[in-house]
């Protein structure tokens, strides 16, 4: 049974670990069976040295050694299993750190709260479920929430049930509540139809809206390619309806269209319009998450966040040719961040996906 002492060792150690990215939150099942296999082959080695006809000091050196990385292998793959990646360089120090944390009995879960539900996509930009916190700013940035697609399925016969919005504005609560943001950014397409606003439309609109302005200073909203009809429901609460934003060296906007003069100064962007997921594929099973995606574009900085509509995963990135004009690229080395149960998982590189 571990000491007190070190346990709290092992967390404070783990703390420092995940603020310098030794330890990422990641799912990766390639990478738990190469672990398995790993542990396996180790063992099967140790078995053999000590089977042995020798005398020798040696044999039984490895033996230990073998055994020792037999076990270093498997407890990678119960983190990963746990969705937490160590490293790519050996580090048994952070392995044993992280599995007493992440691993034992008495989970310390109110330590674990502070990393789970966020995760750093770059330097002072958060990733929070399906929404991007901008920390320096206190801006929350929200895309593509389509207010009225069940609707709109339903008027063209097809049957869903109307759950969508309550579960949409159930998760964005989550969020929002306990915090006031400076600034809270849509960008584009809260509302899904193009043409005559139903009563429901209006309603739920208005409703998510009020939500949004009771825990920020201000709502900011783009205009996406499906907000023909929006500046209506805008002008209830008098928001303006805005092309892009520029806070400091970041362009925010739906992402539709190249925003050539508002790019100029820029260092990073931040788009919505493609409702990015990834789509894994284990044998005969096929899982889709919603993900975010960081790469360039320009030599800029690209973040394409994901649909916040609870209805559809999205576009799979890995096998769909997509829309927005930021993304007509090689996008191999685009970064994936998945989203499951809410919480954010680095998945590494498109092309290593594929």
């Amino acid at each position: 049974m571990l000491d007190e002492k070190r346990i709290k060792e092992a967390e404070l150690n783990t703390k420092q670990y995940l603020q310098e990215g030794l330890i990422k939150r990641q799912k990766n099942d390639t990478a738990k069976i190469m672990y398995i296999q790993n542990s396996d082959l180790s063992l099967q080695t140790a078995q053999k040295l000590l089977s042995l006809e020798t005398k020798e000091y040696l044999p039984y050196l490895w033996v230990i050694v073998t055994s020792y990385y037999s076990m270093y292998y498997i407890s990678n793959a119960v983190l990963l299993n746990l969705g937490y990646k160590i490293g790519d360089k050996i580090s048994h120090k952070v392995t044993s750190d992280a599995l007493i944390v992440f691993a034992r009995n008495k989970l310390n879960k109110k330590f674990l709260e502070e990393y789970e539900d966020s995760l750093e996509i770059i330097k002072d930009i958060e990733i929070i479920d399906l929404s991007l916190f901008l920390k320096k700013h206190n801006t929350l940035i929200l895309s593509d929430l389509h207010i009225g697609y069940e609707e709109s399925l339903n008027d063209k016969g097809v049957l869903v049930p109307r759950v969508q919005f309550k579960q949409m504005y159930a998760r964005l609560k989550t969020i929002l509540e306990g915090n006031k943001f400076k600034e809270v950014i849509i960008t584009g397409d809260l509302k899904h139809e193009f043409g005559i606003i139903n009563d429901t439309e209006w309603k739920n609109t208005l409703r998510l809206i009020d939500l949004i302005l009771e825990h920020c200073e201000k709502l900011i909203l783009i205009k996406g390619n499906h907000d023909i009809t929006l500046k209506y429901i805008a002008n209830k609460r008098s928001i303006e309806l805005v092309e892009y934003v520029k806070i400091d060296d970041i362009l925010i906007c739906h992402g539709d269209n190249i925003l050539k003069e508002a790019m100029k100064d820029s260092k990073i962007i931040i788009i919505g319009h493609e409702h990015p997921a990834v789509g894994l594929r284990e044998k005969n099973k096929y899982e889709s998450y919603k993900c975010f995606l960081k790469g360039k574009y320009e030599r800029k900085t690209l973040i394409v966040i994901p649909s916040f509509n609870t209805l559809t995963t999205g576009t799979d990135v890995l096998r769909r040719r997509l829309l927005s004009p930021y993304l007509q690229q090689d996008l191999d080395n685009f970064e994936v961040y998945a989203i499951e149960d809410k919480k954010p998982y680095e998945m590494g590189k498109i092309k290593n996906l594929k």
